[in-house]
C-alpha cells in the first residue's frame, strides 16, 4: 500500500472505476451511511476515501492495488461497483482536472478537520465524498447541503457552500442506482 497524503496526484488520471463499501444486513445495502469509496484509475492507482469515526473528518490513501475488499478500521465491507450503472458509469474515461478538499468547523474557531473530497473532471463532472455526521454520503455533480449557522463549510480553494434549490443527492442502491432530490 502506498499512503500519501497529496490528494492532488489525481490530477491528470483518468477513471476507471467507482466502487463503495457497504455491510449487507440480510443482503440489503444501507442506504443511509455510504460506507468508503474507491476510485479507481487507468495507471493502476487506486484512491480510498473512508470515514474517521469523530463525526466530521474524512481520509483518504493511495494504493498501488486493488484490495480483495474495502476496510475501514476493523471493517471489511462488500464492494458495490457504482462504476457499471448510471449516473456513475458516465465518470468512466473522464480525466481528472482539479481535486478540492472540503473542511468543516465551527463558526469562529481557526481549525478546521477535512470533511470531504471533491473530484472534477474535464466533462465539468464531480463526485464529491463528504462526512455527513459519521454517515458517509456521496454526490454527484452538487455540494453537501450548507450547514446551521455556527459551523462553516467550505472548500479549501475558496469556493464557499451556498444554499441552492435543489441538490442531488445518491441513494438506493439495492436496483442499481435512484436519485432523489432533496
Amino acid at each position: 500500500m502506498q499512503d500519501d497524503p497529496d490528494i492532488t496526484l489525481a490530477i491528470g488520471k483518468t477513471i476507471m472505476t467507482i466502487v463503495r463499501g457497504d455491510m449487507l444486513i440480510d443482503g440489503t445495502e444501507n442506504d443511509e451511511d455510504l460506507g468508503p469509496l474507491e476510485i479507481g484509475f487507468t495507471d493502476g492507482s487506486f484512491l480510498q476515501i473512508e470515514l474517521i469515526g469523530d463525526g466530521e473528518s474524512v481520509t483518504y490513501a493511495w494504493r498501488d492495488h486493488r484490495p480483495p475488499v474495502l476496510s475501514a478500521e476493523s471493517c471489511e465491507w462488500e464492494r458495490i461497483d457504482l462504476h457499471t450503472a448510471p449516473p456513475f458509469n458516465e465518470l468512466v474515461g473522464q480525466r481528472v482536472t482539479t481535486v478540492d478538499i472540503l473542511l468543516f468547523g465551527i463558526s469562529g474557531e481557526a481549525s478546521r478537520v477535512i470533511a470531504g473530497v471533491g473530484i472534477y473532471t474535464d466533462q465539468n463532472r464531480s463526485i464529491v465524498y463528504y462526512n455527513g455526521g459519521d454517515f458517509a454520503k456521496i454526490f454527484l455533480d452538487d455540494d453537501p447541503p450548507p450547514l446551521p449557522k455556527g459551523f462553516n463549510l467550505a472548500w479549501k480553494s475558496g469556493r464557499c457552500i451556498s444554499p441552492k434549490k435543489k441538490s442531488l443527492t445518491i441513494r438506493g442502491w439495492t436496483t442499481g442506482v435512484s436519485t432523489s432530490n432533496s
